[in-house]
């Protein structure tokens, strides 16, 4: 309830670096705004608690609350609604939640690196590189800066010890890391902590790795590696690892195995890894077999239990394969798999898995594809539900009588989880967002069903925030496209009925994605299973386009039929959207200035929503417009056009549309790099219904009931062969509103 930025200066100034569990009060005053969930001061007892409040005329506060723990805290999360949480004060240590905030110190990391080589002879290579790093983790403290500055150092030495047939080579290397240097990137490999099994360690790093490399040309190679890991006074690691590949005429044999031996200061253990693997080659075939096994025993130091970390598995594979693995092959395998935990301080078997899969290229030609992979994995738990998952993708490409004929199917199974999603709803600059608020209900609160896709670029204030969530579904997914196209346009040059033909041309294109709830362990493999009362996501759609003279003005008529159904499962809603549409699309051009367009469209718009019954509708659309233009030149054209819509609202409210509209738009172009384009257009929207619903407002398009006006100007101009500039701007008058003015100018570089 002060300036926070002095406070945080002062707090921190006074924290040093330890920071990271400093808290202080979240609130502060501030000025009433429908963006933001603010709160008042209300007094239970001689107690000072934030209730929610979207009075203006109360003296408010914004609060950040805070996760603290279960029962640790006074407030529990009490409602979602579109612009953020609220939250509830319910007694102390009744809830999760408290208003305070962590603070964040600035901080300031600087990195030199310095680099050198020397080759004293052939066989010979030295190099060093040393990095000092100042990383001060609050600016505001001089405590503790002694610890700010750290250094790291890296010596390498590559050795060739006799070369021939056969290369044997020593590699040393010699890291050190002081514990106070800090890097910008990461520094060791992504899995080095599992490798070395530390947990926590301090200190000052030491890592000596010697190598045994043998080599010939034939890409044998064999390796022995000896590494000392060392934290000061607090970890000590020693590993031993022998890896390479091996061939011998038809036989490759590939292993990497290792062992270490680790003390912290409060546990100690061994870790054995094991990997193996042999292929035999025939001339069109191939077997082999790979055994692949880990166990990791860490035993406490103060009570000689074994750590829960421990683990062992051991995972045998074998496959058979027939064909050439570049061009057409199948290979087959299996995969078997034992899991063992530690349970009263022993290894214990906790689970067996087994996976069979294919993987192929059984058709591999310039008019034809086929591929396939399949993946089946069952798990049995000794002591939890078994699992079972199927995982495949099958892609076939085919052309036809010299590409008359082409199509391409995907068919894909996975087996995974599906998140809840949760989302909320920010402000942005108008323009910035995709989506507008109307407050339907009239009550000055933000809810999450009263946002709709803004029409208009001045409306879209806000952005859809997917918010993370610990919900997660097990599901089932099958993917499905097909695509096929029917060319006959290569027949230009024939005579009689290919003549005829060769003027149509035909594409249709199935697409369905669907997630299943699993159930009972069972796969539906069906794709078109659309209407399952189990399922929780999905994207369908069906688009066919029958063209006559396609790209050339002269008769050109366009069929499109389009089929679509989406489903989506959120944590705050269930909506099913169905749309089925009929297109009929005309293109003449009448001598040489002249053209004449026409559009006729028949659609029905379902949506279905299972919380809220305002956004639940049932629409038919019928819309015709025709379009007359006039080229004056090639590059300046005159368009007058006439739109009208019906549209019809099966339920609730029975809304109905009558919608008249009368528009022209020019259009210039002084050469390639300039570009304007205006337009103005009437509306008579005759409206029968509550205006003020989601369904009125995706029956108006954003605009309202009786006159609307709207125009438009489109400028483009290429300054030079880096620079685009952009003139945006729209306007719009209906009979209850202002003019509206709206408009954008941007300055484009393209490098």
């Amino acid at each position: 309830e002060q300036d926070l930025s002095t406070a945080q200066k002062q707090i921190l100034a006074n924290a040093g670096n330890n920071t990271n569990n400093m808290v202080i009060p979240s609130a502060y005053l501030d000025s009433y705004s429908e963006d933001k969930i603010l709160y008042k001061k209300t007094l239970i007892g001689t107690n000072e608690i934030y209730e929610f409040s979207n009075n203006e005329n109360d003296e408010l506060y914004n609060v950040t609350y805070s996760y603290v723990g279960s029962n640790k805290g006074n407030y529990i999360l009490k409602d979602v609604i579109a612009i953020g949480k609220v939250f509830e004060h319910v007694g102390a240590k009744l809830g999760d939640y408290d208003p305070i905030i962590q603070l964040i110190a600035p901080n300031k990391l600087q990195i030199a690196v310095f680099k050198a080589s020397y080759n004293p002879n052939k066989k010979t290579f030295i190099n060093v590189e040393t990095a000092f790093s100042n990383n001060d983790e609050n600016l505001f403290s001089d405590i503790d800066n002694s610890q700010n500055k750290g250094m790291a150092t890296k010596l390498g030495w590559d050795q060739i010890l006799f070369q021939g047939n056969w290369q044997l080579k020593s590699k040393l290397k010699f890291d050190f890391i002081n514990e106070d240097f800090k890097s910008i990137e990461r520094i060791q490999n992504i899995e080095f902590n599992r490798d070395w099994n530390i947990e926590t360690v301090n200190g000052n790093q030491q890592l000596i790795t010697t190598t045994l490399e043998l080599t010939n040309k034939n890409n044998n190679n064999a390796y022995y590696e000896f590494e000392n890991l060392e934290f000061t006074n607090s970890y000590k690691g020693n590993k031993h690892n022998i890896y390479g590949n091996l061939t011998h005429k038809n036989i490759l044999f590939n292993f990497n195995s290792s062992i270490l031996n680790n003390k912290s200061t409060i546990e100690e253990g061994t870790f054995f890894r094991n990997y193996f693997s042999v292929k035999y080659k025939l001339k069109k075939s191939w077997f082999g077999a790979n055994f692949n096994s880990e166990k990791n025993k860490q035993e406490d130091l103060l009570n000689q239990n074994i750590s829960n970390h421990s683990h062992k598995y051991n995972e045998f594979e074998t496959f058979i394969g027939i064909g050439d693995s570049t061009k057409v092959f199948a290979q087959l395998g299996a995969k078997f798999r034992t899991t063992d935990s530690i349970q009263n301080n022993i290894f214990v078997k906790v689970n067996t898995s087994k996976t069979y899969y294919l993987k192929s290229s059984l058709i591999n030609t310039e008019s034809a594809n086929l591929n396939a992979y399949v993946n089946f994995r069952q798990v049995n738990y000794v002591n939890a539900k078994n699992e079972e998952s199927l995982n495949s993708k099958i892609a076939y490409k085919q052309q036809l009588f010299n590409q008359f004929l082409t199509f391409n199917t995907v068919y894909q199974t996975l087996s995974g989880t599906l998140p809840q999603q949760d989302y909320t709803y920010i402000k942005t600059e108008p323009g910035q967002g995709f989506y507008t608020w109307i407050d339907y209900n009239g009550n000055d609160i933000k809810e999450l069903n009263e946002f709709e896709i803004a029409q208009f670029q001045d409306q879209a204030e806000y952005l859809r925030i997917i918010l993370p969530t610990v919900n997660y579904i097990a599901t089932h997914q099958n993917k499905f496209n097909q695509s096929l196209i029917i060319n006959p346009q290569q027949w230009n040059s024939k005579t009689g009925f290919k003549k005829f033909i060769s003027h149509f041309y035909n594409q249709s294109f199935i697409l369905i994605d669907r997630k299943q709830q699993k159930l009972n362990q069972k796969f539906n493999l069906n794709p078109f299973d659309i209407n399952n009362e189990n399922l929780l996501g999905l994207n369908f759609s069906i688009n066919n386009s029958f063209y006559f003279n396609k790209g050339v003005k002269r008769f050109s008529t366009t069929y499109n039929f389009i089929k679509s159904q989406n489903n989506a499962t959120t944590t705050i809603d269930n909506l099913e959207n169905k749309l089925k549409m009929h297109q009929l699309k005309f293109e003449h051009k009448l001598g040489d200035f002249w053209q004449v367009n026409l559009a006729m469209k028949n659609s029905e718009n379902k949506s279905n929503s299972d919380n809220y019954v305002n956004r639940s509708y049932h629409l038919n659309n019928y819309t015709i417009y025709p379009q007359l233009s006039y080229y004056y030149t090639k590059n300046t054209s005159f368009s007058i056009f006439f739109e009208q819509k019906n549209k019809e609202n099966k339920l609730g409210n029975l809304e109905s549309l009558k919608l008249d509209k009368l528009g022209i738009s020019i259009n210039y172009s002084k050469n390639s790099n300039s570009f304007l384009k205006t337009e103005f257009n009437i509306f008579n929207n005759h409206f029968t219904g509550l205006n003020n619903s989601p369904v009125a407002y995706q029956m108006l398009e954003g605009l309202q009931p009786g006159k609307n006006y709207t125009w438009s100007l489109l400028f483009h101009h290429k300054l030079n062969s880096y620079l685009n500039l952009n003139v945006n701007y729209l306007g719009r008058k209906s009979e209850t509103s202002r003019t509206i003015h709206s408009g954008t100018i941007q300055l484009k570089a393209l490098f």
